[in-house]
């Protein structure tokens, strides 16, 4: 006989997600319209499907086996990194500084601060 399935609760989800309870709270509803979060498992209230948390995680944040393969490729996985990290903690949209990135691009060395 299996174990019966264990749902998580608001503050388990966000300790997963890297962000205070208040702020999933907050932040719940835009995650799912803009982001395909998962929504509460029907019938169980504010509680989550553990597993469908973790495909979402899966879908949404590369691997770590995929390493971009350019300098370039490098780039827009940091801008698009940058756009996901502004959505999930709902703040303002970032404006990312790719300088290195792109001097690495053109096979030069960043310059030093």
């Amino acid at each position: 006989m299996s174990a019966p399935r264990r749902y998580l609760r608001t503050g388990e989800v966000a300790r997963l997600l890297n962000m205070h309870p208040d702020r999933f709270r907050r932040r719940r509803r835009a995650l799912e319209r803009e982001l395909g979060f998962p929504p509460p498992a029907p019938g169980l209230g504010l509680r989550w499907d553990p597993a469908a948390i973790a495909r979402w995680q899966d879908a949404v944040m590369p691997q770590l086996g995929d390493a971009p393969e350019t300098a370039a490729a490098a780039e827009d996985l940091g801008v698009e990194l940058a756009r996901r990290a502004a959505a999930l903690a709902g703040g303002p949209r970032l404006a990312v500084d790719n300088t290195a990135c792109r001097a690495l691009a053109r096979d030069e060395p960043p310059e030093e601060e």
